[in-house]
């Protein structure tokens, strides 16, 4: 009877169809992921590179306050500062968690406002500005700058131009004419000193003072008694003191001229 038992047992093992069981294997995922740009008030580029089968993804940039379920978002800081990232990577199995610390640094340009002598060149980003003042002057320019973090920012940065020393620049000619472009006959002064006992005669081709003055700043107009003189050639005769503290340096120049009509 045993037997038959047994033997009507192997019978069934081995007459029906097997049942199969399958058992959830584990699919394991490691969240990880770099950022780039981590500038202020510009996109900060997330890119993730977690291992495993990842199917979903959850950013939280600002310990709940502002989130996002992209793979590679961008997100704008709007305070310079240390913020906590995290981000947490799915599928149907598992999940996994990294939170990194990053740095969010303020646009703070690296050129500062400088000052500079008249004609020198300030390089700023690879452009060269150069200037030339009668007297002390302030040139805003708006550039776009590179901090030393690598941020880009819209500045406003000043250079102020000094003369930075004295010169009088006598012209070769003038035209009085009367239509306001060099009317008449003085100096160019760029001076940041002193000028002292200023004189300057004017002399015609015999020889003749046709004008005589001991101000800088007053021109001839190109007549004598209130009349216009004709076409010439005529020459100057200038002599100054350039004071600069204790420092007292004089100055003689006689060159000809022309007037034009």
């Amino acid at each position: 009877m045993n037997k038959l038992i047994l033997l009507f047992t192997i019978f069934l093992l081995f007459s029906f169809p097997k049942i199969g069981f399958s058992i959830p294997t584990a699919d394991p995922v490691e969240a990880n992921f770099t950022f780039e740009n981590a500038c202020l008030f510009q996109p900060v580029l997330f890119t993730d590179i977690s291992v495993g089968n990842v199917t979903a993804w959850s950013w939280d940039f600002d310990n709940g306050s502002a989130f996002s379920d992209e793979q590679d978002p961008e997100f704008n800081f709007f305070g310079s500062g240390e913020y906590l990232v995290q981000l947490i990577v799915s599928n149907d199995c598992e999940s996994d968690t990294m939170i990194q610390e990053i740095m969010i640094y303020n646009a703070i340009p690296t050129f500062r406002d400088t000052t500079v002598c008249n004609n020198e060149s300030v390089e700023v980003n690879g452009k060269f500005y150069t200037e030339s003042v009668l007297s002390n002057q302030v040139f805003n320019y708006i550039d776009t700058l590179v901090s030393s973090q690598g941020c880009d920012s819209i500045t406003i940065f000043r250079i102020t131009v000094n003369p930075c020393g004295c010169e009088l620049i006598f012209p070769n000619a003038f035209t009085p004419d009367g239509d306001g472009l060099n009317d008449t006959f003085q100096p160019v002064v760029i001076c940041d000193q002193i000028i002292a006992n200023y004189r300057m005669i004017i002399l015609d081709r015999w020889g003749e003072t046709v004008y005589d003055t001991y101000e800088y700043n007053d021109p001839w107009d190109g007549t004598i008694n209130g009349y216009p003189i004709p076409t010439d050639v005529f020459v100057y005769w200038v002599q100054y003191e350039i004071v600069n503290g204790d420092n007292r340096r004089v100055f003689n120049e006689a060159k000809d001229f022309t007037l034009i009509r």
